[in-house]
């Protein structure tokens, strides 16, 4: 099972367990809606933001082949 994969120090040090997070990787951010708090991150590629939204690779070929 392949997961999106976020890094961020800043993320990584403030966050703190029981934390609510919405994560963003169309835009680059993640929202902490337990403390109101912003981060930006690296925002995924088109193609990557496919991928996911597809349900993964093997969904990603399976649509692409029933074009």
């Amino acid at each position: 099972m392949g997961l999106p994969i976020i890094e961020s120090e800043e993320i990584a040090s403030e966050v703190k367990e029981g934390d609510v997070l919405i994560v963003d990787i169309e835009n680059g951010k993640v929202k902490n809606q337990t403390s109101g708090k912003t981060y930006k991150i690296g925002a995924y590629p088109e193609f990557m933001q496919k991928l996911i939204k597809s349900g993964g690779l093997m969904k990603y070929v399976k649509e692409l082949k029933s074009l």
